[in-house]
């Protein structure tokens, strides 16, 4: 049974972490998603805000926003 949990755990990458890092991870891929979803419109809502403050007070600057796909910070 030892051989078959540090293979699954070797086979996803964490063989590093400890069982307290490994329970994290499990409950973050089991319970996460609501937590997730609510990340996300928070960078939603900052990058909305950024564009909205650059549209009104910095007109010549414009978001790169291809360039953000998958990154929380801006590049300007």
């Amino acid at each position: 049974m030892r051989e078959r949990y540090n293979r699954e755990i070797n086979s996803i990458e964490i063989g590093w972490a400890t069982p307290f890092g490994i329970a994290a991870l499990e409950s973050a891929y089991r319970l996460g998603e609501e937590w997730l979803d609510q990340l996300i419109d928070f960078l939603k809502g900052n990058v909305d805000f950024i564009q909205s403050y650059l549209k009104n007070h910095i007109p010549q600057i414009k978001l790169d926003l291809p360039a953000m796909a998958g990154f929380p910070g801006t590049w300007i």
